[in-house]
């Protein structure tokens, strides 16, 4: 099977300093990028369960907000 698309989001103490000070000079648009961690990747498709799953092409997704919050590096 060929690989599928996903965000992947990957922060080290220095991605996050890295952000952080970025963001005070360029605004948000660090997080979405390579700055802030965030990347869209070819990856392989993860095994299914058992034998009852099925595999689903998804035509839309989205993104809540407590993803959104993470992806902004936000404080809790």
């Amino acid at each position: 099977m060929e690989g599928v698309k996903a965000l992947t989001f990957n922060v080290t103490p220095w991605i996050w300093l890295r952000a952080r000070a970025l963001a005070g000079l360029a605004g948000a648009n660090v997080f979405w990028g390579r700055p802030g961690g965030l990347r869209l990747r070819e990856v392989e498709p993860p095994p299914l369960p058992g034998d009852g799953w099925v595999l689903c092409r998804t035509r839309l997704g989205g993104i809540c907000g407590s993803d959104l919050a993470m992806v902004r590096l936000a404080q809790p």
